[in-house]
């Protein structure tokens, strides 16, 4: 579910690149742009996985009071 929450272009790069196992680079020619665009994307996509799913960190204390 926290994949299928990325914006399109992160999800494909993480897609591309961590589910289906290509490089980098390979992912770039896939998506027809600059292996430093899949980087940051690839980034962003862990960046923002990481952010929604740190709840389930085992050190986590929830942020919310309620």
């Amino acid at each position: 579910d926290g994949i299928d929450a990325l914006p399109a272009d992160e999800r494909e790069a993480f897609d591309l690149v961590r589910v289906q196992g290509l490089t980098q680079a390979e992912a770039a020619e896939v998506l027809g742009v600059a292996s430093r665009t899949v980087k940051r994307r690839l980034d962003r996509g862990l960046r923002l996985l990481t952010e929604r799913l740190g709840d389930l960190h085992p050190g986590h204390a929830p942020t919310d009071s309620t």
